[in-house]
Order: structure tokens, then sequence, then C-alpha cells
């Protein structure tokens, strides 16, 4: 038993991860998530200004894929160590995924609080250690402000109506509303696939004629960074439409080290992967992912036509 590394809650369940380069943490604050070994060393320097000023907002990003139930990421020290880690990613893209909206904070305590119901009208049990449940990012004073906007929305109610902790707080009718359009909003909006692979020119009609094609015959929207007009940084706008797509095509021809932390990333947010690869370039395959059933294959048409079958097999 240890303190958690991220929000401090005294007498965590810690062990010892993997090759002894992370740890694995159970915590009632955050849930349970993964930490290497350079992260922790990180946070535990003083005044470390990460710890200081976001553990809230990471603890709500934790908990958050916790009540999804999304395979915990492992922490890393900065993004050039989730290259190296299947599902890693960094302090910077934890903090830089905090919604910047209060309007998109509500939404997400909405439909954590319907996946936290048993049943409508469930009342759940609350305390000041449950700040990350709201996307409170300074703890307990910006949790009892979320309650506020959400009571005066008429979202939530609470069982002792004095803005107090601990409470009990339970979804509204309007609440429950919401949650229905929430999902019917992301339904319709998930129909988007997107394409990790080589830039190589080599692969120019593989990508055209083959992923493309059969993306686009099984009725989705496929997208790859490059080819879409934004002024974003490109790292930037690859995670956000990881995030939101539908799941992703992932061809490791020429087995370049970007398209790892980019699916990786998105087996973590708990999207489908398929996986794909040239003939030739099977043997290159990186050997923490050879247990994934990749389509092999040598022509435009070829990857065409198993990609085709793999998409109707699984969507």
């Amino acid at each position: 038993m240890s303190p958690c590394a991220i929000c401090d809650n005294s007498s965590v369940p810690q062990q010892i991860w993997g090759n002894g380069a992370s740890f694995r943490y159970s915590c009632p604050t955050c849930g349970e998530y993964f930490i290497t070994l350079q992260a922790l060393s990180l946070l535990n320097f003083h005044d470390n200004t990460v710890k200081k000023e976001h553990s809230a907002k990471i603890s709500a990003y934790l908990k958050n894929r916790n009540i999804l139930g999304l395979t915990p990421h492992i922490i890393c020290q900065d993004s050039l160590s989730t290259q190296t880690v299947l599902f890693g990613i960094s302090f910077d893209e934890i903090i830089d995924q905090f919604p910047k909206l209060i309007s998109d904070r509500l939404d997400i305590v909405i439909l954590n609080l319907a996946k936290l119901s048993a049943y409508s009208g469930d009342f759940i049990k609350i305390s000041t250690n449950d700040y990350p449940l709201f996307y409170a990012e300074k703890n307990n004073a910006t949790q009892i402000y979320i309650l506020k906007q959400l009571i005066d929305e008429k979202l939530i109610e609470l069982k002792n109506s004095a803005l107090t902790l601990p409470n009990e707080v339970r979804l509204a009718p309007k609440g429950w509303n919401k949650v229905v359009e929430l999902e019917q909003r992301g339904q319709k909006d998930n129909n988007k696939v997107f394409i990790v692979m080589s830039f190589d020119p080599s692969l120019v009609t593989a990508y055209e004629q083959g992923i493309v094609k059969a993306i686009s015959d099984n009725g989705y929207d496929p997208i790859r960074v490059e080819c879409e007009r934004h002024i974003d940084e490109v790292s930037d706008r690859r995670i956000a439409d990881i995030r939101k797509c539908k799941y992703v095509v992932a061809d490791f021809t020429f087995n370049c080290g970007g398209i790892y932390y980019e699916a990786g990333f998105a087996m973590g947010l708990g999207k489908p992967v398929i996986w794909t690869c040239r003939e030739d370039h099977i043997k290159d395959l990186h050997f923490d992912t050879r247990q994934y059933n990749h389509i092999s294959w040598k022509t435009d048409q070829d990857l065409y036509t198993k990609l085709d079958a793999r998409m109707k097999a699984v969507f």
C-alpha cells in the first residue's frame, strides 16, 4: 500500500508491473491506472508543476476511462516515451484532452452518472473524493460549482437538498433525456474510420484503391490527417480524429514507429483496430504486436478484397 501517484490518496494498492519499469495503482479516487517509473519520478520532484496544477485533470481522465470500462493507459513522462509503450499516453496529452468548455464537461458528467446508475432514479453516493467524477479541475471547490450548474439546469437532484458533501445524487428526468440526446448524437457522428500508414509514395495506390475504397464501399467516411484541411498541429489533429472515429485501419508496411503509437492510442480508447501489412514487410513487425491478426496483402486489389471481407465480418 502506498499513496496514489496522482491524487495522493493514502494507502492504495500498488504493484510493480511488467518488467519492473512501471507500477499499477488501484485508487478509489482515480481508478485503476499504470504509470512508468520515469513518469513517477517526475511527479515526485518537489513542486512538480504537473502534479501541483493538473493532478485533478489527470484524475478526471483516469476516472472517466474506468467508468467507461476502457483499457487503462500507461502514463508516460512525455510523448517521446509513449512511442515505445503500447497503450502509453503522456501527461501533456492527458491535460490537453481536458474539456475547455463547461458545457462539454457537464455532458461527460451526465454520461458518467448514467453509467454508474443501476436504474432510473438510483441515488449514487458522492463525497469530496469524487471530484474526478465531476471533471473538477481544482478538487472540491470546483466540484461544488459543477454540481450547482447541473442542479440549476435541472439535470440532477440531490437527496439532501443542501449543497454539501457527502451526499447522494441522481439524474433527473431532464438528465436522462440529455443522456439519450448525447448518445444519439454520438452514434450519428461516429461514421468515420481513421487511417494510419506510412507516407511512402509506393503506398499511394494501396491507400486509394485498397483502404479508402473498402472503407467507402462499406458506408464509412475514411479520414487520414494529411488529406484534411486544418490549421492544427498534425499530432493534435490525429489524436482528436482517433477519439472521434468508429474504428482505425492501421497499415504497418515500412514498420513506422508512429503507427504503433496511434494504433495503441486507439486501442486504449476502446476503438477497434484492423491491422494490415504488405506481405514482404510482415517479418519486420514488432514482436509486441505480432499476435494481432494482421491482414497480409500483396496487391492493391488483394488489400481491398481482404479488408472489405474483414469489415463486413466485424462491423
